[in-house]
């Protein structure tokens, strides 16, 4: 592509910051831009912070500073909040299973970040997402392992046009490999992994925090024609295709394939019943 001024969304990891150092390889004048989605104790050492803390923030300025690159922190806590979380949280009280990675990358990390980067004159918008884009249509990535198409599949169109992926041509190894290559002070962090604003992956006690003592009680662990095998301890333990921790035994294994909030059912089936021939987007 004609080189020209490129904004890059880095988390600090080695993946953005390959795509970094690759577009400034190529010419392109490069914007470093680091979303702040959330608040951390910084001293707090009991879970993992999987993106936005200082340290992630700290990485980034040096490799921006390697680069001669501009670096901002964009402060998105407040919209992230609104769109991302209590959505997560308002979804599993409908007895749905979200998925916030999605809704995010569509509103807040390739939507209001693209707008930024666009107010400070980049043209596209780069990230380490793991796809790429042939005539304005998104592809799967080369490595099937870490291909992140369906995380960006509900990206707006118009969006699309003004994304750059380039780690989509390479596999997680080649990625490491060039990192070392290129001597990327971040080429050996370790990957980060799950749902950022959930600690440890917790999602029991995270939404136990935000479900009432009446949301949180128990019920009927039923079958698909109403026949009760059992009790569960809270429909917000359980999502959609669970197979462990029912609780409930049977000749087959069985799954969650529907969860009823209002009655407080939690409806399980074989592995038959867990497909289905229609989607909703």
């Amino acid at each position: 592509m004609t080189k020209t001024k490129i904004a890059v969304a880095m988390s600090g990891g080695v993946d953005s910051s390959l795509v970094a150092y690759l577009l400034k390889k190529d010419g392109h004048d490069i914007i470093g831009l680091t979303m702040k989605q959330l608040d951390y104790d910084e001293d707090d050492q009991s879970y993992k912070k999987p993106c936005c803390s200082l340290e992630d923030i700290y990485d980034t300025k040096i490799i921006c500073s390697e680069l001669d690159a501009p670096h901002y922190t964009v402060n998105l806590k407040e919209q992230f909040k609104s769109t991302i979380i209590d959505y997560f949280i308002s979804e599993y009280k409908k007895g749905n299973t979200p998925n916030p990675c999605v809704m995010c990358n569509r509103e807040v990390k390739l939507g209001a970040l693209l707008k930024y980067a666009k107010s400070l004159g980049a043209t596209h918008l780069a990230t380490g997402h793991y796809s790429y884009l042939i005539d304005g249509k998104l592809k799967e990535g080369k490595d099937g392992m870490k291909d992140q198409s369906y995380f960006l599949s509900q990206v707006k169109k118009e969006d699309l046009q003004k994304l750059i992926f380039p780690l989509g041509k390479y596999t997680k190894k080649e990625v490491r490999e060039l990192a070392a290559k290129f001597n990327i002070p971040v080429k050996s962090k370790v990957d980060s992994q799950g749902i950022c604003f959930i600690p440890n992956n917790d999602y029991k006690r995270f939404l136990g925090k935000h479900f009432s003592e009446s949301e949180k009680s128990q019920g009927d662990i039923i079958d698909k024609d109403g026949n009760i095998l059992g009790k569960h301890q809270g429909v917000h333990n359980y999502t959609i295709g669970q197979r462990r921790g029912i609780g409930v035994a049977g000749e087959e294994a069985y799954y969650v394939i529907g969860i009823d909030p209002q009655k407080k059912h939690l409806i399980i089936g074989t592995d038959k019943d867990v497909f289905t021939q229609t989607a909703k987007c």
